[in-house]
């Protein structure tokens, strides 16, 4: 067989342009007879200018989250005339930027179909991308064979808030599972005009329990759950400062200065605390001040720290299946009559605490804070609970 006059190239070299393993793009030429269909010397298969524009519009549809029979579908219903390698390259450009990854170039300024300007392959092509391309993405929301209808795909949402919780939550738990740090963030973005209750009750903690219930096979260092967790208490950081920005007085007196302070409690052995970073950063968006309790607990140094800051309500929340209850049960026997919130799961045996009358267990992570925000804001004129002697 005589060599063609166009060049074409190796699987390593389109791998590698799409971002995809070899391996995938075997599967597709198995699976869904999207392969090479030139030949060179030796009678190696390569793949033509033709096969690499259908594999980008394959690829384009599987990050857009298409499922590999609709995305090959799409693909391979595309007329030859429809395959303008430009824009189906500009596409996948555009897919593999919103998923956080970085396009490779196989030329500058390929000029059509036929790309004749495209380098020849060898076995001497750079490595290809390990990233596995996902077989099973969620189903794509705009689907058909036309190159028009691949660019309304492309025009998604390119910020997270143009996206629902709900559908930010199914992109998170992908884009983690992927070990996307950059898209996890981008996901996971919280501003100060933000309803940051919401925020978590739709988004952070359906992302994680969906991800808690994922076996994967992971490399060292990676763990989908722990990367969420991370990154929503950065997330949180974030927002604080964003707030204390907004507030021109700065820095704060010393919380034993204060009256109408809300100290936040997590259990020792919850980890992340993330319940406690949400329901502080929502009390501090809403004017009540606010502080989680970090580091090591016992009974002395709990009762003690409540006894010199004198707070208007203690909080105790978790979504942790065994809290330790033994702080809170000696700081209710101390300080009877602090108002305490317990906002802990509904299978936690709370014991004769539900009993105490300042003791009130809340369900609802919403009404947790409004009962704490309340309790905060009445402090001003609600009876002193405090007797002067206890600070002896």
């Amino acid at each position: 067989m005589t060599r063609q006059h166009n060049p074409a190239l190796s699987v390593a070299a389109v791998a590698q342009r799409l971002g995809v393993a070899p391996s995938t793009l075997r599967t597709w030429d198995r699976r869904y007879g999207l392969g090479p269909s030139a030949h060179s010397l030796g009678s190696h298969r390569r793949y033509s200018a033709q096969d690499v524009a259908r594999l980008m519009v394959m690829r384009t549809w599987v990050l857009k989250g298409a499922s590999g029979s609709e995305a090959a579908q799409a693909a391979q219903e595309l007329n030859a005339d429809e395959l303008d390698y430009v824009t189906v390259e500009r596409d996948l450009d555009d897919a593999l930027s919103q998923s956080g990854l970085k396009p490779t170039r196989l030329t500058d300024t390929p000029s059509g179909p036929s790309a004749s300007s495209l380098p020849s392959a060898s076995s001497s092509d750079p490595a290809p991308s390990q990233s596995a391309t996902p077989q099973d993405a969620p189903e794509a929301r705009n689907t058909g064979a036309s190159i028009s209808r691949l660019r309304v795909a492309r025009s998604a949402p390119e910020t997270p808030h143009q996206l629902s919780y709900p559908e930010r939550c199914t992109e998170l738990v992908k884009e983690a599972l992927q070990d996307n740090e950059l898209a996890c963030t981008t996901l996971l973005q919280v501003d100060p005009d933000d309803n940051v209750i919401a925020w978590w009750k739709q988004l952070v903690r359906p992302a994680l329990d969906r991800l808690a219930s994922h076996t994967v096979l992971a490399r060292p260092g990676q763990n989908p759950h722990l990367l969420v967790g991370n990154l929503a208490l950065s997330q949180l950081r974030r927002f604080t400062r964003a707030l204390d920005a907004r507030n021109p007085q700065g820095s704060r007196p010393h919380p034993s200065r204060l009256r109408n302070i809300v100290l936040v409690f997590a259990p020792p052995n919850d980890t992340l605390a993330l319940p406690a970073h949400v329901l502080t950063a929502a009390l501090l968006a809403n004017n009540h001040n606010a502080h989680i309790i970090i580091g090591p607990e016992n009974e002395h140094r709990v009762t003690e720290l409540v006894t010199m800051v004198r707070p208007a309500a203690v909080v105790f929340v978790s979504t942790h299946r065994a809290p330790d209850l033994s702080v809170i049960r000696t700081l209710v026997d101390v300080h009877p009559d602090l108002p305490t919130f317990l906002g802990l799961g509904p299978d936690i045996d709370l014991g004769e605490l539900i009993s105490r009358p300042h003791v009130s267990r809340i369900r609802s992570f919403t009404a947790l804070f409004h009962e704490v925000a309340a309790a905060a804001g009445n402090r001003a004129s609600a009876p002193d609970y405090w007797n002067d002697n206890s600070t002896q």
